[in-house]
């Protein structure tokens, strides 16, 4: 992802059910964790959305956000060009 290390995961969240909210299975929810540094170094950003239905995650909408989103926060190291 941007030239850095990225790893990818999914979660199943917990929902509420009917009027009452009993907790029950919800939908999914969807994770990048990237290095801060393109070495590997200095911690990672973990990055995660999840939908309150249960329609299949855009794996594509989270790159982009990761893409806008990353370069722009405290500790990011931007990698070498070419990466």
């Amino acid at each position: 992802m941007l030239g850095h290390p990225v790893s990818a995961y999914r979660m199943r969240t917990i929902g509420g059910t009917g009027a009452t909210g009993t907790p029950g299975p919800g939908g999914y929810s969807r994770h990048l964790v990237v290095a801060k540094g393109a070495d590997g170094s200095g911690g990672s950003f973990d990055l995660s959305y999840w939908r309150r239905d249960a329609t299949t995650e855009d794996d594509t909408a989270l790159r982009r956000i990761a893409e806008a989103v990353l370069p722009t926060l405290q500790g990011w190291a931007a990698a070498p060009s070419g990466s």
